[in-house]
């Protein structure tokens, strides 16, 4: 090829880069399978509507994340649309969320674990990508908690952790290298409006009528920090578990619940950006493998089109993952960590782009 040829393809090439829309439009991603577990909450229980999952799917769709929501429940279809203040959404209706449910079975409540992992294994059968769990709620409201204040660790202390940890610990024994489980606080429970379903403080705790709203916050308060606190510990040891927090973003003061315990349809959409924001930021920024590959297993630095070289094709690949149009998987994104620290960002393109472009030398 000719100097003249030469400099036409490297502008070309040039223009590509900073004019990405003008690329080819890539092959179809293959979508993330979400599975969506949990009680009435996400369900959608109150009008039927599918909650906050519509929403998520709705924001998923604004973000350019391609998705297949999975589970038993709704699998009669992947489309099912909802008019949402004159904009008609169109989401893909599958979970498993279950009205009544609690963590573990127990008397008058089934049990979440025993509905993943009883009769047969839902993760075995709809292979997610990504968890979302919620659950705890019904556990609260019947007071099932064995309050110790100030003994122990904050997870030791009520019973409702302690099984929600075997949820989680199932979830995850269960879940491939590259899938994650979010795991989520659940929101305040206004116990004036709905003082029948928490009458059980009175008599489980023993105390007066009067004093039930301020225990049953004091609960809540002791669950979401033991929730915050176990995600923790499960990331300390490495676990691919992430913290959604739905309380910080309900408040049931604003109207964002519609009985005392459900969302309304405010608080359901607030929940959908709240979860495709989470959900988003982790697929843009996803944490690479605990356990590094061996020497021989390394994939080549920058070589996250897996090719053996380095170059544009490269540096389009890395894009695409940037703009969530493409997955990369944990080779590539080994690859991709051209600063090594763990994370795959635009400052890892600045660096391949100036080796490649400007042949700059690697980072060491």
């Amino acid at each position: 090829m000719n100097i003249r040829k030469t400099l036409a393809v490297l502008g070309a090439v040039l223009f590509c880069l900073g004019n990405f829309s003008t690329l080819p439009s890539p092959k179809a991603q293959e979508p993330y399978r979400i599975l969506c577990v949990g009680d009435s909450i996400t369900h959608g229980y109150i009008n039927a509507d599918n909650g906050y999952r519509k929403y998520l799917c709705y924001y998923l769709q604004q973000n350019g994340i391609a998705y297949d929501m999975v589970g038993p429940e709704n699998n009669w279809t992947e489309e099912a649309t909802y008019n949402w203040n004159g904009t008609t959404i169109t989401y893909d209706p599958q979970h498993c969320g279950y009205s009544g449910y609690s963590t573990m079975s127990y008397s008058g409540r089934i049990g979440i674990y025993e509905t993943l992992f009883g009769s047969g294994n839902l993760l075995e059968t709809y292979q997610p990508d990504i968890v979302l769990l919620q659950i705890g709620t019904n556990d609260l409201l019947d007071a099932s908690l064995d309050i110790r204040a100030g003994i122990g660790d904050i997870r030791e202390t009520t019973t409702a952790l302690e099984r929600l940890e075997r949820v989680v610990d199932e979830i995850l024994a269960n879940l491939d290298g590259s899938d994650v489980l979010f795991v989520t606080t659940i929101p305040d429970i206004d116990a004036v409006s709905c003082a029948s379903w928490v009458a059980s403080y009175e008599w489980t705790m023993n105390i007066p009528a009067a004093q039930v709203p301020a225990k049953v916050q004091e609960c809540v308060d002791l669950y979401n920090a033991g929730i915050k606190a176990l995600v923790a510990e499960k990331q300390a040891e490495g676990k691919s578990v992430q913290l959604g927090d739905v309380n910080s973003i309900i408040d049931y003061t604003a109207g964002d619940l519609e009985d005392g315990c459900h969302p309304s349809e405010q608080g359901y959409a607030k929940m959908g950006v709240h979860w495709a924001e989470k959900i988003t930021a982790y697929l843009n920024n996803a944490e690479l493998p605990t356990q590094p590959p061996t020497q021989d297993d390394a994939p080549l630095s920058g070589d996250v089109h897996e090719d053996g070289t380095v170059d544009v094709m490269d540096i389009i690949q890395l894009q695409k993952y940037l703009l969530a149009t493409a997955p990369l998987n944990a080779r590539q994104l080994t690859a991709a960590d051209m600063n090594a620290d763990g994370k795959v960002n635009g400052f890892d393109l600045a660096i391949l782009k100036r080796y490649v472009l400007m042949n700059t030398p690697m980072p060491l």
